[in-house]
Parts: structure tokens; C-alpha cells; sequence
């Protein structure tokens, strides 16, 4: 089996390894490598047949987008989470409390609403493409003021 030098992140030369350990010495396509054999040091990349050695990454992967997904992924989430429980609570007060709709349990019941409606807006935060996001300002915003609006109209109904 053929054994493979390296030189790592801190410009160090390792090895050697055999190439099925590139994946958990942190090799990559832009590392260079040499055997013996070889007349200078190459980049994995431009070898043939070690690239199936290299743990596959997603085209365009860069640290900047990997970020960006668990900030979007995170809003997701929380919204995901507020509105679950925000359910969940007003279907059981509305079955354990028997005059839900007086305060000062419908004034709960508001705020959980208004805080459900405003997560609408993690939702459009998390939109990538440009365009999609503007759609979703557009449609997103009127939504959340037209439910915040009712919600707040409720509350003035039930005299607060």
C-alpha cells in the first residue's frame, strides 16, 4: 500500500499515511502530498484516484454558507418551537380554564399570539435567495400586522 507525506495547516510535513487516512489527518483537495516516486510535492486535487479518498463536501461549501445554515436553521427552529407551544397552551387553557376568553387569561392568550405572530418574521429572516426574501417582506409584513392588529383589537374588546 502506498504511503503518503503531507504538509498540514501549520506548513508542517506529516506522514506518512496511507490514503485512506487523508479524511482523518484533515486532508483536503489543496493539500500537498508526495511518495516516493514523485518529483514534487502535488495537490491531492490534481492526483488521479485519490480524490475518493477525501471526505465529500458539498459544492460551493464554504464556512461563511455552513454558518449562515444553522443561523437560518436556528430561526426555523425557534419559530418552529414558539408556534408548537404556543398551540399547545392555548388548546389546554382553553380546555382547562373554563371562561378563557375574560381576563386576565384571554390577555395571556393575546400575548401568546402576538409572540407566535412577530416569530413569523425568523421565518422570512431565514430566506437565502434574495428575491424570495423580498417576496416574503412583502407578504410576511402585512401578514404579522394584520395578526398583530387582531390580536391587540381582541385584547381592546375585552376592556384593557
Amino acid at each position: 500500500m502506498e504511503e503518503y507525506f503531507f504538509i498540514d495547516k501549520n506548513k508542517q510535513q506529516q506522514g506518512p499515511i496511507a490514503a485512506y487516512q487523508f479524511a482523518q489527518f484533515g486532508v483536503t483537495r489543496d493539500t500537498k502530498v508526495w511518495k516516493q516516486g514523485m518529483s514534487d510535492w502535488q495537490t491531492v486535487g490534481s492526483l488521479p484516484g485519490l480524490s475518493g479518498f477525501l471526505p465529500s463536501t458539498p459544492s460551493g461549501y464554504n464556512q461563511t454558507s455552513a454558518k449562515s445554515l444553522d443561523i437560518s436553521s436556528l430561526f426555523i427552529i425557534i419559530w418552529l418551537g414558539v408556534l408548537v407551544f404556543t398551540t399547545i397552551f392555548r388548546v389546554v387553557i382553553q380546555g382547562v380554564v373554563d371562561e378563557w376568553y375574560s381576563p386576565p387569561t384571554a390577555y395571556i392568550l393575546v400575548f401568546m399570539g402576538i409572540l407566535r405572530d412577530l416569530c413569523i418574521i425568523l421565518v422570512v429572516l431565514a430566506i437565502k435567495n434574495k428575491v424570495l426574501k423580498i417576496i416574503g417582506i412583502a407578504v410576511g409584513s402585512p401578514l404579522v400586522m394584520y395578526f398583530l392588529y387582531d390580536n391587540i383589537r381582541w385584547m381592546f374588546q375585552l376592556g384593557w
